[in-house]
């Protein structure tokens, strides 16, 4: 994209502007070594329609969509230039128009390689979300069938304690009417 930028001769911050992009944003990606990233690239692809998308997404190929004299960078003062001057007065190929005079279709095959390789792609994560989705409701019904579970068991502790109970105050009055068993044996 910075070679984009250098050929329409503007700063990077305006460029930012002109996109929607935060200040120094671009900056920061390419001391980071970082790719743009899908929207980035299709906001780019948007605001500046003369750019290649096959060639912003891939670095190959022609950096305007054509290559016809009009998208030839004229110098200040030139009458044929902008008023900013040197910049390209593109024409736009609609989809549906044949390749650009000297140019060829490989671009749009390429393209549609990678549109069909992004399809492929999205299927793929949609398969995974569906599978992800299922495991989640097994976790969740198993998470139930664990807090039944536990409740259950909860309700088995409480009544063993109350046996306990029973059975210690059992053992206490068995020992108590041993004791006085054996006292009488000793008065008696």
């Amino acid at each position: 994209i910075f070679q984009y930028i250098d050929f329409k001769g503007i700063k990077p911050r305006p460029f930012e502007l002109q996109i929607g992009l935060s200040n120094g944003y671009l900056a920061k990606q390419q001391r980071r070594n970082a790719d743009l990233g899908e929207s980035i690239i299709l906001k780019i692809i948007e605001n500046c329609p003369e750019i290649n998308p096959y060639w912003l997404w891939t670095g190959e190929g022609e950096m305007l969509k054509t290559k016809c004299k009009e998208n030839v960078p004229l110098e200040k003062g030139n009458n044929l230039g902008s008023i900013l001057g040197n910049k390209p007065n593109v024409k736009k190929t609609l989809p549906f128009e044949s390749p650009p005079p000297g140019g060829s279709g490989t671009e749009v095959t390429a393209l549609r390689e990678v549109i069909e390789a992004q399809r492929q792609q999205i299927t793929g994560l949609n398969q995974q979300i569906t599978s992800l989705n299922q495991d989640k409701e097994r976790l969740i019904n198993d998470i139930q069938e664990v807090k039944e579970e536990k409740n259950e068991l909860k309700e088995e502790v409480k009544e063993l304690r109350h046996q306990l109970k029973l059975a210690t105050k059992e053992i206490e009055y068995l020992k108590n009417v041993s004791s006085m068993e054996d006292t009488q044996a000793q008065v008696g």
